[in-house]
C-alpha cells in the first residue's frame, strides 16, 4: 500500500466538496471499523475526498484482479451507466480496468471474494492492519434485498460484525464501529457516535442484531440531514 499515493489523490479533494457533520465522533487515533451506506459508486469516492482520516476499504476482488476486472467493469459500470456494448463496451470496460487495478491495489483495498460464504483472506488482512491501528471501511449492504426508497439503501449483511469478535479475542478490547451515512443529493456526510459489539460470539443470532442496529443509525443520519442548500456543520 502507499500512504504517499493516497495523499496525493487527497490534494484533488477541492473538486469534490461535500459538507461533513458530526467529524467530533470520528476517532483520530486507534483503529475503527467504518460502516456506510454505498450509493453507488459515490459513496467510496466522497468518503475517500471528505473524511480526514487514513482508511482501507472493502472492495470486491473483482475489482482488484486484472483478469476478471474488466468484465466486471462491463457489467457493473459501462453497460448500465455509460450503456455501451459490443466491442467499444469491452474495450472501454478493459481501458479503465489498466487504470484502477493497480489503484486499488496501491491504495491498500482489501479484497473481499463475493463468489463464497467465507473470505477468510479478507478477514486476516483487516485484522493484521487493525492491529497496527488502521481504518477499515465496510460498504455492507446486501442489494439482493428489498431497497429502502427513501434512502436507496439496502438492508446490512452481518458477517462484518464477525471482525468486532475476532478483534475482541485477539486484544480483549472493543473496537469502534461509526456509522456513517452519504446523502449524494445534499452533498452532505453524516458521521454518528461509535457503536460497541456487546455480543458474545460469532452465532447469527449474536451479531445480526447489531448489524441492523447499525443499518437504522445510517439510516436515521441519511433521513436527519438538514433540507436547506447551505448550512454551516457540526464539528
Amino acid at each position: 500500500m502507499s500512504d504517499a499515493l493516497y495523499k496525493a489523490l487527497r490534494l484533488l479533494r477541492c473538486f469534490f466538496r461535500y459538507e461533513v457533520a458530526g467529524l467530533s465522533n470520528l476517532p483520530t487515533t486507534g483503529p475503527a471499523l467504518l460502516v456506510a451506506n454505498h450509493v453507488g459508486s459515490t459513496g467510496p469516492i466522497m468518503l475517500f475526498f471528505s473524511l480526514p482520516v487514513r482508511f482501507h476499504p472493502w472492495v470486491i476482488a473483482d475489482l482488484t484482479d486484472r483478469r476478471r476486472s474488466p468484465s466486471y467493469l462491463l457489467q457493473q459500470f459501462v453497460q448500465p451507466t455509460l450503456h455501451l456494448e459490443g466491442y467499444l463496451g469491452r474495450l472501454l470496460a478493459k481501458l479503465i480496468s489498466t487504470i484502477t487495478v493497480p489503484l486499488l491495489r496501491n491504495l491498500g483495498c482489501v479484497a473481499v471474494e463475493t463468489h463464497s460464504t467465507w473470505t477468510g483472506a479478507a478477514f486476516r488482512r483487516s485484522l493484521s492492519l487493525l492491529f497496527h491501528g488502521r481504518n477499515i471501511l465496510i460498504f455492507p449492504e446486501d442489494p439482493a434485498l428489498p431497497m429502502d426508497p427513501a434512502t436507496m439503501m439496502y438492508p446490512f449483511k452481518f458477517g462484518f460484525v464477525h471482525l468486532c469478535q475476532m478483534y475482541r479475542d485477539r486484544t480483549g478490547l472493543s473496537l469502534p464501529v461509526v456509522p456513517i451515512a452519504v446523502h449524494p443529493f445534499r452533498r452532505h456526510i453524516s458521521i454518528g457516535l461509535p457503536q460497541y459489539y456487546e455480543g458474545n460470539g460469532y452465532a447469527e443470532t449474536e451479531v445480526a442484531p447489531f448489524a441492523t442496529r447499525l443499518h437504522e443509525l445510517v439510516r436515521e443520519l441519511y433521513l436527519s440531514v438538514p433540507t436547506a442548500p447551505f448550512y454551516t456543520p457540526s464539528k
